[in-house]
């Protein structure tokens, strides 16, 4: 007999995440998904039930605001900025710390047995950069894994607009 290991949560709690969405349409998408796993379940032993959970989907929440003179931002997600990103971030007006994030694939989806995606440095949550002018959506997905098909690891930033005094 195996010894397995369970979480639950307590009445009223959970977990969340925040969305911005920048395509039309990708709401219903996205619910569909969370739809999908809220029947299904996610993590280690769906087949027996576990995983399940419910969802509850607020739109159009305000939880802070952005000033209008902003000039720089700091991210509420893991980032991975693109070169031209790279190139206009200079010393003294980034604030950073990095994570190494390595995972697997969802194996019920695929047929071969090596699941372990390729490594990727990340900016984490909380560090802050410049606002770029010309540029809307900050970071790229990298691809991870090229085998049977390309993997990506979602490396857009979450955004959030902010002043930054001069050091």
């Amino acid at each position: 007999t195996e010894n397995h290991e369970s979480i639950f949560f307590n009445k009223n709690a959970g977990l969340y995440f925040l969305l911005q969405l920048n395509q039309p349409d990708i709401d219903k998408k996205i619910i569909a998904v969370m739809n999908f796993f809220s029947d299904r379940g996610i993590g280690g032993d769906v087949s027996s039930g576990k995983g399940q959970f419910d969802i509850e989907i607020k739109e159009d929440i305000k939880l802070f605001s952005e000033p209008k003179n902003a000039n720089s931002f700091v991210t509420l997600s893991l980032y991975y900025p693109n070169k031209n990103e790279l190139n206009n971030f200079k010393e003294g007006s980034v604030w950073y710390e990095q994570i190494k994030r390595k995972g697997k694939i969802e194996s019920a989806f695929v047929p071969f047995t090596d699941i372990w995606k390729e490594s990727v440095l990340m900016f984490k949550e909380g560090s802050t950069f410049p606002l770029i002018e010309e540029i809307k959506h900050y970071g790229k997905n990298p691809v991870v894994k090229e085998n049977p098909f390309a993997v990506q690891q979602y490396g857009y930033a979450f955004p959030v607009r902010m002043v930054m005094r001069d050091v």
